[in-house]
């Protein structure tokens, strides 16, 4: 098992494994008074400015320990999560499980941005490919492979691309999004769409559900967990 995600997704992960929070907002808001007062907003959701702060403090002092080896952006993500005592913390929970995190933009991220601050002074090696043959690997490798994309974006391409070297195709994928196919995006684009590219099977069991993830990925845990204690 592995995790694609974005960089955006690790940071936010890493400001509540700080201790740092988010905070609920509000959309409707003069944006020009949340700046003077040094709060940034993603929709309805607030986070005060110092927040990065104390993450940059951070991460640079987790730089400093990595070490300047050639290493991997899923090394670093692995050492970031080995870092980490927040036990809910998605890194820090897949580095305790030995579980992989590729980040495949991860430059496109406060992670990213630092880590290049970091790099002007100091020595940082990162593999931007490094990750590609582990992960080629596992999916050349693999008896059954499924895909559970909650969104789309870069995450959904560098999944489905794998399939496109090796044999196999995915047996098994499930989409949650609230983007449609007609603009010719890939976060919209349908399952059976992938299915022409040779990344879904003709006959796997794929389904996409056309609504906002908040609510459809907890039902869908929820669920699973039932049937697992049944």
């Amino acid at each position: 098992d592995v995790l694609v995600t974005t960089g955006a997704n690790m940071v936010h992960d890493l400001i509540e494994a700080l201790n740092l929070h988010h905070y609920k907002g509000s959309s409707i808001v003069n944006d020009i008074s949340l700046k003077d007062d040094e709060i940034n907003r993603i929709y309805d959701v607030y986070l005060p400015e110092n927040h990065f702060v104390d993450l940059e403090e951070k991460l640079q002092s987790i730089f400093n320990e990595f070490g300047d080896e050639r290493k991997s952006i899923r090394e670093l993500l692995t050492f970031i999560g080995e870092n980490l005592d927040d036990k809910n913390s998605i890194l820090k929970s897949a580095a305790d499980n030995d579980v992989p995190i590729y980040c495949p933009a991860i430059q496109d991220s406060v992670i990213g941005l630092q880590a290049w601050l970091y790099k002007q002074l100091n020595p940082l090696n990162i593999d931007v490919f490094g990750d590609m043959n582990e992960f080629f690997d596992i999916c050349y490798s693999a008896e059954k492979a499924g895909a559970f994309l909650v969104g789309g974006g870069v995450p959904k391409n560098y999944i489905f691309q794998s399939m496109l070297i090796t044999p196999n195709e995915f047996d098994y994928a499930i989409q949650l999004t609230m983007d449609t196919p007609e603009t010719g995006g890939l976060s919209g684009a349908s399952l059976d769409e992938a299915v022409s590219w040779g990344k879904v099977g003709d006959s796997a069991k794929a389904v996409t559900v056309y609504s906002d993830a908040t609510i459809t990925l907890p039902l869908i845990i929820a669920a699973s967990k039932c049937r697992l204690r049944s």
